[in-house]
């Protein structure tokens, strides 16, 4: 049998290794191709933010995206996701177990003024830093 401080580990380890599949499209207004990009899947890890896997989904639906690309964004049934909330904290106030993959909606046009504003060549060292910082909390 295992003992209380055991399964308090093994809970902790899931949670640490949990992801989130997401399924990706890129905003229907916003493409730019004759024909519209396939979806990207991509499993997530829980504890990590948007902008780390911003330059993955970034890559894949640039072709298709439109020229004067600003800053990328991420909604999910048309309400902004604040790129400063881990993606799991994300799912769980938003998603849904019944509807996986998570379908998120890409955007290159229309930052939303409800969000917080972060250049894109310094959202990497913001993350980092407010990740560390949560850490630093627990």
């Amino acid at each position: 049998p295992q003992t209380r401080m055991e399964k308090d580990l093994l809970i902790r380890r899931e949670v640490w290794n949990g992801v989130i599949p997401i399924v990706f499209n890129l905003n229907t207004s916003e493409v730019a191709s004759l024909q519209p990009p396939e979806q990207y899947y991509m499993m997530a890890p829980r504890s990590s933010y948007l902008p780390l896997i911003t330059s993955a989904v970034r890559e894949y639906f640039l072709l298709s995206a439109p020229l004067s690309s600003g800053d990328i964004w991420f909604s999910y049934r048309d309400v902004p996701l604040r790129w400063h909330y881990p993606i799991g904290t994300l799912f769980d106030l938003f998603g849904s177990q019944n509807e996986l993959p998570w379908p998120l909606t890409v955007h290159f046009q229309g930052y939303p003024n409800q969000l917080l504003s972060c250049p894109n060549d310094l959202i990497q060292t913001v993350v980092k830093s407010l990740y560390t910082n949560v850490l630093k909390e627990v």
